[in-house]
């Protein structure tokens, strides 16, 4: 890979696009899986997404005290103005996009909007919920737009199916915490493993982990959902080797950016 395209990969992952890109395509995903057409729902996704992550770096990047010690916040302090100026527009863009959703997706979505506002009030009080329950929101929000204009029959099998995603992005979550606990620590951030501790961290890791494949292992045994399961499962182990993996100070932006990235493997699935 030359310089200059893992620059341009490098800023695209501080800006969080590569996670913005991986939730359409897992929205995507769904779409295909619960029959239903690609509609205009995806616009507000998408823009919702980066709204939601860079607003949540802006907020870190305003609160530590000194020059940040993790590449995207220190990125975001040195761009704070501007970044804040593309968020505003970005907010706009939101508002008018939701013109072209249907009925259903809006009235999600305002629920969706409403359980936001509800994390941002819980994660003063109760910071160690922070991963699990926007592990839930992120889930709930990429299935929006399949599940409101679903034409296929619901099944236990699509239940797991959703589960099973909700532990992956939970388990993202809970590696990336691990993975910057370091510089969370320096700059003074909260996160599950600075709260929880290294120990209970690893428990919740290996748990999430494990949870999502026996769902994987049950969807396969009783071939229900067999290739979506497939999918899904490989991004959680996809997920573990990162874990499981050599974490030199050196690599962390990589394994990071594999972290974020781990989102558009169901693209697999979409032009299989």
């Amino acid at each position: 890979m030359s310089k200059s395209v893992a620059h341009a990969y490098r800023l695209i992952s501080i800006l969080s696009l590569d996670v913005v890109a991986g939730s359409v395509i897992c929205a995507l995903f769904f779409i295909k899986v619960m029959h239903t057409e690609v509609n205009y729902s995806l616009v507000p996704l998408a823009l919702t997404v980066w709204i939601i992550y860079t607003a949540d770096h802006l907020l870190d990047a305003r609160r530590i005290g000194h020059a940040a010690s993790s590449p995207r916040h220190l990125f975001h302090q040195r761009h704070f103005t501007r970044l804040v100026m593309a968020v505003s527009i970005a907010l706009l863009l939101d508002l008018l996009s939701l013109a072209l959703v249907s009925r259903a997706v809006l009235m999600g979505g305002m629920f969706l909007a409403f359980l936001v506002m509800l994390l941002m009030v819980m994660q003063r009080a109760l910071p160690w919920l922070r991963e699990i329950v926007v592990s839930v929101l992120y889930t709930c929000g990429v299935l929006l737009p399949s599940i409101a204009q679903a034409r296929t029959v619901y099944t236990i099998a699509h239940s797991l199916l959703f589960i099973q995603f909700s532990l992956v992005a939970l388990t993202n979550l809970l590696v990336l915490s691990w993975l910057d606990r370091e510089s969370d620590f320096k700059d003074g951030l909260t996160s599950f493993t600075l709260i929880a501790g290294k120990r209970m961290s690893q428990v919740m890791i290996w748990t999430s982990f494990t949870l999502c494949m026996v769902l994987t292992l049950a969807q396969i045994y009783y071939n229900t959902l067999t290739w979506p399961a497939l999918v899904v499962g490989a991004m959680e182990i996809v997920l573990m080797l990162i874990y499981a993996g050599n974490q030199r100070p050196d690599r962390l932006l990589v394994q990071r950016m594999i972290g974020d990235g781990v989102f558009i493997l169901p693209l697999l699935y979409l032009v299989w």
